[in-house]
């Protein structure tokens, strides 16, 4: 069965179309070849990354099969050797499913090898519930950023995204968050913030740290590919 090669020439010279032993022979380029000649999108977005170890605080931590990091009952978890000179900019995915105490603020410390990075941290804090009570803080040469909130129950959920960049390089880290908070109460509060870790300095991983209580959940870590 022949099939167009160059529909144009076929019409204006009376070419032959191409047949399949045509295609084969001259490397013209076929649907299977393709694939295995131009990058395909499975290739490009998140990656999902694995640490090379954890630290779970007053609880306990596992790291599982795909590299997600489960924890129970822990004041902070710390995630080891996450961050590389493969990726500059990179996804956290927190899903906390239980909060020990009420209104328990969550706190994030950039990390090299086993020490957090304590000062130097800028941010801006914002959150609305769906009643209309507004909270608004911010952060100035403090010792972390804040980046979500276990409002009003201790039963409650919560889930949120931070974005960082530049934390492996050598320079300052920008840090975007936003995410929800939902309790056995129905009161539903959304949240957003950003800042800045005014230091130039390489960092391979972080802590997330509970300030009221103990945390249960899940962390998962994506480098945005080059």
């Amino acid at each position: 069965m022949g099939r167009a090669r160059d529909i144009s020439k076929v019409f204006s010279t009376n070419t032959a179309l191409a047949t399949d032993s045509e295609i084969s022979a001259f490397n013209y380029l076929t649907q299977a070849s393709a694939s295995t000649v131009y990058q395909t999108k499975s290739a490009t977005g998140l990656i999902l990354l694995t640490p090379t170890s954890i630290t779970a605080t007053g609880g306990s931590g596992s790291i599982g099969t795909n590299g997600t990091v489960s924890f129970t009952s822990t004041s902070s978890i710390s995630l080891n050797t996450i961050f590389n000179s493969s990726y500059n900019n990179y996804r956290i995915l927190v899903d906390i499913t239980s909060n020990s105490a009420n209104d328990g603020w969550h706190f994030l410390k950039l990390r090299s090898g086993t020490t957090d990075a304590s000062t130097t941290y800028y941010y801006a804090f914002w959150a609305r519930t769906h009643a209309g009570f507004d909270v608004s803080q911010q952060g100035n040469n403090v010792s972390s950023f804040k980046v979500g909130q276990m409002d009003n129950s201790a039963t409650g959920y919560q889930g949120y995204f931070i974005d960082l960049i530049d934390p492996f390089t050598a320079n300052k880290t920008k840090m975007g968050h936003y995410g929800s908070a939902i309790t056995d109460s129905s009161v539903v509060q959304g949240f957003a913030g950003g800042g800045v870790h005014d230091v130039s300095s390489s960092y391979d991983g972080f802590s997330l740290i509970s300030e009221n209580g103990n945390i249960t959940g899940s962390i998962s870590v994506y480098g945005y590919n080059k």
